[in-house]
């Protein structure tokens, strides 16, 4: 069977950040539970940003079984709820804990008890990667863990207030240092594996396995349309901020020329929220072969969509590393709030290109569009004149017959 991510319902207990600190602190006090019999440390792994952000982490993994081996350390891996599909079989971690980040932040009791539960289970090294950290986030999972060392990057600000870093900085006992000459995410894991002591290690963009379960829900998906292959996704849908989307009506247009021109069926995909995204698309849409598949797909089933589709349109979102990390072609529309670290991939100095290699590792990279001309900001924190909501003038400036070129070309090498 397909795993399906499902949250618990649950009592609210309204909890600003004073109470959120409190809480901390109060499930750091408490007595934590007996020390394992087993002579192996446990080491605590810290993950809590989106889809994308773990898709990108696995190959890290990969390296942190190298530099701590399993006769000799048990690892566990605290992450997203929204990502638990892909990482609940993590191959290279023992135990694997997830944590709906919308109650954690909201909820008091919910806060405690996932709090108790870290403090319980007397981890010897806690080790947070995540470079955009967030005390009330990662770091307060830190602080819980009581590890007698506590490892986590020094970061950038962008999620964090500077009375917030100076408060959960004391939570760590080391902060490695970012890597300057390295602006993509690869790059940088690396970096943090050979400050830990791996020594010279290559983060290389990661792969995902279909699971078999996944792969039959799909295909019952895709009889129900009637439609046969070839298919395109587009996913429409992007996270926070909202400014990073396409504009709906360039896919509605898009949609109609992948029908009219190229012959191929248009899957619409998203999470539950996003059906109001995919009306609005066949609403303003003349293609005649338009299928909202919407909510319709736990991650897994929706990798498995992405398997067998020709290729793949979206936002700056996780799906396109999806995508790259299935082996297929995607075309992402890309602003300029985090240009160069998610995207284009690239090890050092070299962007990764269709058909690529690094010692014999072929990888499937996302084509990025974009018109970053004259971008200024920072963290989407956009500077220029003219935008007044909607989408970023960055993203706004991309369209139609840029992406449906960059698709046919992608379409046409794969």
């Amino acid at each position: 069977k397909c795993p399906s991510t499902a949250e618990e319902k649950g009592q609210r207990l309204p909890m600003n950040k004073l109470t959120a600190l409190f809480i901390n602190a109060v499930a750091g006090m408490l007595p934590v539970g007996k020390k394992s019999t087993s002579t192996k440390k446990k080491i605590l792994i810290v993950r809590l940003d989106g889809i994308g952000d773990y898709i990108l982490f696995i190959e890290f993994l990969r390296g942190l079984r190298d530099l701590y081996p399993d006769n000799d350390f048990e690892l566990t891996l605290v992450g997203n709820l929204l990502w638990k599909d892909l990482g609940e079989k993590n191959p290279f971690v023992d135990h694997t804990v997830f944590i709906s980040r919308e109650r954690f932040r909201k909820e008091a009791a919910y806060r405690f008890r996932a709090l108790r539960d870290i403090a319980r289970r007397s981890f010897d090294i806690a080790i947070n990667p995540t470079i955009s950290r967030e005390a009330l986030m990662g770091d307060s999972i830190m602080q819980a863990s009581s590890a007698a060392v506590r490892i986590g990057s020094i970061g950038y600000g962008g999620n964090i207030s500077q009375m917030g870093k100076r408060i959960s900085d004391r939570w760590y006992t080391e902060l490695l240092p970012l890597a300057d000459d390295a602006p993509m995410e690869l790059d940088q894991q690396a970096y943090f594996l050979n400050k830990l002591g791996l020594g010279s290690h290559l983060i290389r963009p990661p792969r995902l396995q279909i699971e078999p379960g996944c792969q039959k829900d799909a295909d019952r998906l895709l009889e129900k349309t009637g439609y046969p292959p070839p298919y395109v996704l587009l996913s429409p849908g992007v996270g926070l901020p909202k400014g990073k989307a396409w504009p709906l009506e360039r896919f509605a247009d898009l949609s109609a020329r992948i029908n009219a021109e190229l012959g191929v069926t248009v899957l619409l995909c998203g999470g539950p929220g996003e059906g109001i995204l995919a009306k609005k698309i066949l609403s303003s849409s003349t293609g005649n072969r338009i299928v909202d598949l919407t909510g319709e797909t736990g991650l897994g089933t929706m990798a498995a969509l992405i398997a067998v589709s020709e290729a793949l349109v979206a936002g700056d979102t996780g799906v396109v590393h999806m995508a790259s990390a299935i082996g297929i072609p995607s075309v992402c529309v890309l602003g300029g709030g985090h240009m160069g670290r998610f995207l284009p991939y690239r090890i050092g100095n070299r962007i990764l290109e269709k058909g690529s290699s690094n010692d014999g590792y072929g990888t499937t990279p996302p084509v990025v569009v974009t018109s970053v001309r004259s971008c200024k900001c920072d963290n989407w924190n956009c500077t220029r004149d003219e935008w007044l909501g909607g989408s970023f003038p960055c993203i706004d400036e991309v369209d139609t017959d840029q992406v449906f070129d960059a698709l046919k070309r992608v379409m046409a090498n794969s």
